[in-house]
C-alpha cells in the first residue's frame, strides 16, 4: 500500500512539473517506490554508489548519480522473504572480495561489483519459527559495519533499524513464549553477527552470547591487534572485546537516553546519538567515550552548552 501510494504522489508530482524539471527529477530516480533507508559508495570506485529503500529494493548509479537503475537480481521479494526492504547497505573490500552487503528484512546479502545478489543466511540455518505463523521466519537484519582490515563484518539483527514497535514483536525482540526454534535454526535470539567478507566459504555466525534485541547500530574497530565490535541497542550499548560482551550505557537504568547511531575510531573513541527519552532533561545529541579501552569508560556530551535544554 506504501508502495502504491509513493507511485501515485510521484505521478502528481510529476504531471504538475514543467518539462525542463522532470528532466531533472527523472535523473534522480533512486529508490521508485518506498522510503529511503540507506545509501553506500563502492569501496574502490567512487563513481559507483546504491540506495536502500524499502519496497523497491536496492537502485545503482555507475556515473555518480546521473542514472539509475534498479539492482535487484538474487534477492527473493516474495511475502515470506521481504528482502525488497533494504535497512542498510555497506561497501567492503577484503580479501579476494570487492562490492557490497545489504541487511534486509529478508536476511542478509552481498553481491560483487558486477554479479547477483548471493542470500548469504537462507533457511533452515537462519530461520525460525514463531507461535504466531503457521511456516518459517527469516531472521532479519538492519544494520552493517565492517572493520578498516576488511578481515571482520558484524551485522545487527532485526526487523527494522528505527521503528520501535518491531523491536519488540520481531526477531531477535519476540517476547519470552513466543520464540520457537526452527530445526537447524538458531537456539537463541543473537542480536550480532559476523563473518568474515573476503571468505567465499563464510557465513555469517551470533558473536558470543548476544541477547539484547535489535542491533539498532553496529561499529567495529581493531584496536591493539583485537577487534572490538559495538552495539547500539533498545537495552543499551554494549562492547565485545573479543572476550565476551559488556555493557557499557544501560539504557533501563533510568539515565534518559536512546541509542540509534554508533561510531568506532581508531584511537578507540566510540561516538553515540542519543535522542531523549520522555520524561528526561539530559541533552540529546552525540555523546562519546575517549576510549573503550579505558577500565571505567566515561561518557561526555559533544556539544556546546549553550544548546543544552532549559530546565
Amino acid at each position: 500500500m506504501k508502495g502504491t501510494v509513493s507511485t501515485l504522489l510521484a505521478a502528481v508530482l510529476a504531471a504538475s512539473l514543467p518539462a525542463s524539471a522532470l528532466a531533472q527529477f527523472a535523473q534522480h530516480g533512486a529508490g521508485a517506490a518506498g522510503w529511503l533507508h540507506c545509501g553506500a559508495f563502492h569501496p574502490t570506485d567512487a563513481d559507483v554508489l546504491v540506495i536502500g529503500a524499502d519496497v523497491s529494493g536496492v537502485s545503482r548509479s555507475d556515473d555518480f548519480g546521473k542514472s539509475w537503475y534498479t539492482w535487484n537480481e538474487g534477492l527473493p521479494t516474495d511475502h515470506e522473504v521481504p528482502s525488497d526492504y533494504i535497512e542498510d547497505l555497506l561497501g567492503v573490500a577484503g580479501g579476494n572480495f570487492s562490492g557490497f552487503f545489504a541487511a534486509t528484512r529478508g536476511g542478509l546479502f552481498r553481491a560483487r561489483d558486477d554479479g547477483a545478489w548471493q542470500w548469504l543466511t537462507e533457511p533452515p540455518a537462519y530461520a525460525y519459527d514463531s507461535t504466531e505463523s503457521w511456516r518459517a521466519e527469516i531472521i532479519p537484519f538492519c544494520s552493517l559495519d565492517v572493520n578498516l582490515e576488511g578481515d571482520l563484518l558484524v551485522a545487527g539483527a532485526g526487523n527494522t533499524r528505527w521503528g520501535k514497535q518491531a523491536e519488540f514483536e520481531s526477531y531477535p525482540g519476540l517476547p519470552d513464549g513466543t520464540f520457537v526454534p526452527w530445526p537447524q535454526g538458531p537456539s537463541e535470539q543473537w542480536s550480532v553477527w559476523a563473518m568474515d567478507p573476503g571468505d567465499p566459504q563464510a557465513l555469517p555466525t551470533p558473536l558470543g552470547d548476544c541477547r539484547f534485541k535489535t542491533a539498532r547500530a553496529v561499529a567495529c574497530r581493531k584496536l591493539d591487534g583485537q577487534d572490538h565490535v559495538v552495539a547500539g541497542t533498545p537495552e543499551g550499548i554494549f562492547v565485545h572485546d573479543g572476550q565476551g560482551w559488556q555493557s557499557i550505557y544501560d539504557a533501563s537504568a533510568g539515565a534518559g537516553l536512546d541509542c540509534w547511531g554508533l561510531a568506532l575510531t581508531q584511537r578507540g573513541t566510540l561516538y553515540a546519538a542519543m535522542a531523549r527519552l520522555s520524561g528526561s532533561l539530559l541533552p540529546t545529541g552525540l555523546y562519546r567515550i575517549a576510549d573503550i579501552r579505558s577500565v571505567a569508560p566515561s561518557w561526555e556530551w559533544v556539544g556546546d552548552s549553550t544548546l543544552l535544554p532549559p530546565r
